[in-house]
């Protein structure tokens, strides 16, 4: 047993593979996420203001 290499997941395939594929990751992510905030801040400013609610409530913080 002695000097025997464990198998891992990534084995065979080196670093290089596995930081692609968190750095795709998170570029499919970005997009993603920055789109939901957007149209969160779109939906609180339509409800808001249907709601009646305070133009300092209302606002989007940017």
């Amino acid at each position: 047993m002695s000097g025997e290499r464990v198998p891992t997941p990534c084995a065979g395939r080196g670093n290089g593979a596995a930081a692609h594929g968190l750095v795709w990751m998170a570029a499919s992510a970005t997009p993603h996420c920055l789109s939901g905030c957007a149209i969160g801040e779109v939906l609180g400013l339509v409800i808001g203001t249907a709601a009646g609610l305070s133009a300092g409530l209302v606002n989007p913080v940017f």
